[in-house]
């Protein structure tokens, strides 16, 4: 007679064996770029909508299904460097978890849109001069709907590069994102 601990060994390894068959590829993304920040009035600190371009970084997870499917889960941060130096700043966060499908262009070229769910926070800064104490601090976060239409190609079997385009609409304004990095399939 099996063991329960013997018994639940092997329905976890049966269902993992099933997901495995299921999954075609596990990815790893890294990548940044160019992102656009718009703050309306009633979230700016100086009552005043601003439009910042930051700076963004990326790192993401996925998983493609056979039936090519694609689950995410990717985080950003961008920060206004030049709105620091001047005594201002805002830093923005994002983690998103969004689901899709990969359209196969080419044998190397997949074309991916996306939706899913962004988590993020908004912390803009106001300092009187270069690398004073700041005198006005205001942060928020919230839940809303995401998107991003992605492109990768492949040069080899496992690493490729992607280009993408991603949106939110929060409620302190909008947050745009053209991105670039490599892609690694394990």
């Amino acid at each position: 007679m099996l063991k329960p601990a013997t018994c639940a060994l092997w329905t976890v390894l049966a269902v993992s064996r099933s997901i495995a068959c299921l999954a075609q590829a596990v990815t790893l993304s890294v990548g940044g770029g160019g992102g656009d920040l718009g703050v309306d009035t009633d979230a700016a600190i100086s009552n005043g909508s601003d439009d910042e371009d930051t700076f963004v970084g990326e790192l993401g997870v996925g998983y493609r299904f056979a039936n090519n499917v694609v689950i995410e889960g990717s985080g950003s941060t961008g920060f206004d460097v030049t709105g620091f130096l001047l005594g201002g700043s805002y830093e923005f966060q994002e983690a998103r978890v969004m689901g899709g499908y990969a359209f196969p262009a080419t044998e190397k070229l997949r074309l991916v849109p996306t939706l899913g769910v962004s988590f993020w926070q908004l912390e803009a800064v106001e300092s009187p001069f270069l690398f004073f104490v700041p005198f006005a601090r205001r942060a928020t976060s919230g839940t809303d709907i995401a998107w991003r239409l992605a492109g990768e190609y492949y040069f080899g079997e496992r690493f490729g590069a992607y280009f993408s385009y991603s949106g939110t609409r929060p409620d302190f304004g909008s947050f745009s994102l053209l991105s670039f990095g490599m892609k690694v399939q394990f």
